[in-house]
Protein backbone atom coordinates (compact mmCIF):
# COMPACT_ATOMS: atom_id res chain seq x y z
CA UNK A 1 0.00 0.00 0.00
CA UNK A 2 1.36 3.41 -0.94
CA UNK A 3 1.60 6.21 1.57
CA UNK A 4 2.26 9.84 0.81
CA UNK A 5 4.16 12.79 2.24
CA UNK A 6 1.44 15.18 3.34
CA UNK A 7 1.92 18.94 3.15
CA UNK A 8 -0.89 20.88 4.80
CA UNK A 9 -1.57 24.51 4.02
CA UNK A 10 -3.77 26.80 6.03
CA UNK A 11 -6.18 28.88 3.98
CA UNK A 12 -7.05 32.18 5.68
CA UNK A 13 -5.90 30.83 9.03
CA UNK A 14 -9.01 28.71 9.29
CA UNK A 15 -9.19 25.94 6.69
CA UNK A 16 -6.53 23.24 6.46
CA UNK A 17 -6.17 21.57 3.06
CA UNK A 18 -3.72 18.69 2.82
CA UNK A 19 -1.74 18.29 -0.38
CA UNK A 20 0.38 15.45 -1.70
CA UNK A 21 3.13 15.58 -4.29
CA UNK A 22 2.46 12.97 -6.93
CA UNK A 23 5.02 12.79 -9.75
CA UNK A 24 5.84 16.47 -9.22
CA UNK A 25 2.20 17.61 -9.24
CA UNK A 26 0.07 18.66 -6.28
CA UNK A 27 -2.96 16.57 -5.39
CA UNK A 28 -5.44 17.58 -2.69
CA UNK A 29 -7.50 15.65 -0.13
CA UNK A 30 -11.12 15.93 -1.25
CA UNK A 31 -12.53 15.89 2.29
CA UNK A 32 -10.48 18.99 3.14
CA UNK A 33 -11.49 20.83 -0.04
CA UNK A 34 -15.16 19.99 0.47
CA UNK A 35 -15.02 21.03 4.11
CA UNK A 36 -13.53 24.38 3.09
CA UNK A 37 -16.23 24.86 0.42
CA UNK A 38 -19.06 23.62 2.68
CA UNK A 39 -19.76 20.72 0.32
CA UNK A 40 -21.41 17.96 2.35
CA UNK A 41 -20.90 14.95 0.07
CA UNK A 42 -17.30 14.59 -1.20
CA UNK A 43 -18.06 11.39 -3.14
CA UNK A 44 -20.80 13.10 -5.14
CA UNK A 45 -18.62 16.17 -5.62
CA UNK A 46 -15.91 14.20 -7.43
CA UNK A 47 -18.26 11.90 -9.35
CA UNK A 48 -18.46 14.24 -12.34
CA UNK A 49 -14.72 14.92 -12.52
CA UNK A 50 -12.65 13.44 -15.32
CA UNK A 51 -10.83 10.22 -14.44
CA UNK A 52 -7.43 11.97 -14.64
CA UNK A 53 -8.58 14.55 -12.08
CA UNK A 54 -9.42 12.12 -9.26
CA UNK A 55 -7.83 9.16 -7.53
CA UNK A 56 -7.49 7.47 -4.16
CA UNK A 57 -4.47 7.18 -1.93
CA UNK A 58 -3.66 5.96 1.56
CA UNK A 59 -2.27 8.87 3.55
CA UNK A 60 -0.90 6.69 6.34
CA UNK A 61 0.51 3.18 6.50
CA UNK A 62 -2.44 0.83 6.83
CA UNK A 63 -4.88 3.72 6.77
CA UNK A 64 -8.00 3.94 4.62
CA UNK A 65 -7.83 5.18 1.06
CA UNK A 66 -8.79 8.83 0.68
CA UNK A 67 -10.21 10.59 -2.34
CA UNK A 68 -7.73 13.04 -3.83
CA UNK A 69 -7.98 15.46 -6.75
CA UNK A 70 -5.40 17.00 -9.04
CA UNK A 71 -4.92 20.74 -9.26
CA UNK A 72 -7.30 20.76 -12.22
CA UNK A 73 -9.83 18.80 -10.17
CA UNK A 74 -9.42 21.23 -7.29
CA UNK A 75 -10.27 24.20 -9.48
CA UNK A 76 -13.17 22.32 -11.04
CA UNK A 77 -14.64 21.70 -7.57
CA UNK A 78 -14.16 25.35 -6.64
CA UNK A 79 -15.67 26.72 -9.83
CA UNK A 80 -18.66 24.38 -9.67
CA UNK A 81 -19.47 25.76 -6.25
CA UNK A 82 -22.46 28.08 -6.20
CA UNK A 83 -20.39 30.68 -4.40
CA UNK A 84 -17.42 30.73 -6.78
CA UNK A 85 -18.61 33.92 -8.48
CA UNK A 86 -19.80 35.69 -5.33
CA UNK A 87 -17.07 38.09 -4.12
CA UNK A 88 -16.26 37.66 -0.45
CA UNK A 89 -17.17 33.97 -0.22
CA UNK A 90 -14.62 31.29 0.64
CA UNK A 91 -15.07 29.66 -2.78
CA UNK A 92 -14.41 32.96 -4.55
CA UNK A 93 -11.33 33.72 -2.46
CA UNK A 94 -10.01 30.18 -2.87
CA UNK A 95 -10.42 30.40 -6.65
CA UNK A 96 -7.98 33.32 -6.67
CA UNK A 97 -5.18 31.29 -5.04
CA UNK A 98 -2.38 30.00 -7.24
CA UNK A 99 -1.08 26.71 -5.90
Amino acid sequence: MTTAQITPFLFEGEHTIRSIDRAGNPWFVVADVCNTLSITNPTMAVAALDEDEKSTLSLTEGGPDRLIVSESGLYTLILRSRNATKPGTVAHRLSLIHI
